[in-house]
């Protein structure tokens, strides 16, 4: 019992004094009025199995009494197996939260770095090249016409948004959305917008309220 230090030598020590004395499990258990499972587990120092601690000392002074051990060192030494047992299970829950938590944080940088490449993708696919041969020659008559057809788009902040705008497809813009901000824009041809917290953002084109496709996450808006 000198070299007590790891969660076995208890188990083992235990279980040789029964031997010694020539006492079997069952005889032991008949004689302490101990359960036979708590018998088995004392010798096999499995913590994990056996109750409270302050159950186990009078286990353990019960068999004292009849193995002729002393019951104080035999408390002892169980409850330093004991303390050993709890700090490597501590050691061992707080290595796997800490490579839990970094595999979690890993998963999160990709998913987000995947979404980014994913919306990007929706909105430069839906951008319209500007191709010179489809700009039509107007005359004097259209001009007027065309200014009464203008495209006017109102962006209205209920809270935090980001839109990204290709205004007849001009280059990409950004616009920042935050509660009670508003924007004003016009177009001749269309607008392309990506909107992301599409629920926090109200659009109007020409003053009649646009009802915004998608989720709540990300939407994609090609108007007219």
């Amino acid at each position: 019992m000198e070299e007590g230090g790891t969660q076995r030598d208890f188990g083992d020590y235990f279980r040789n004094a029964r031997m010694e004395h020539g006492i079997s499990r069952e005889s032991l258990s008949k004689l302490t009025k101990i359960p036979l499972y708590h018998i088995v587990s004392l010798e096999n120092s499995d913590h994990e199995a056996l109750p409270e601690c302050v159950y186990v000392k009078g286990f353990i002074s019960a068999c004292c009494g009849v193995l002729g051990l002393k019951s104080e060192e035999m408390t002892a030494f169980y409850t330093e197996s004991r303390r050993l047992y709890l700090k490597k299970i501590r050691v061992k829950k707080s290595g796997w939260a800490y490579r839990k938590a970094l595999i979690l944080t890993i998963l999160l940088i990709l998913c987000v770095y995947a979404l980014n490449l994913y919306l990007d993708k929706i909105f430069f696919i839906n951008k319209k090249p500007e191709n010179t041969a489809d700009i039509e020659i107007q005359t004097q008559e259209e001009i007027p016409l065309n200014k009464e057809k203008e495209i006017i788009l109102t962006l209205q902040g209920k809270d935090t948004a980001l839109i990204k705008m290709i205004i007849d497809g001009d280059l990409p813009k950004k616009i920042e959305i935050i509660k009670g901000s508003r924007f004003d824009f016009t177009a001749k041809k269309n607008f392309n917008l990506l909107v992301e917290n599409p629920k926090n953002v109200e659009i109007n084109f020409n003053g009649n309220p646009y009802l915004i496709p998608g989720n709540d996450q990300v939407a994609n808006v090609f108007f007219p």
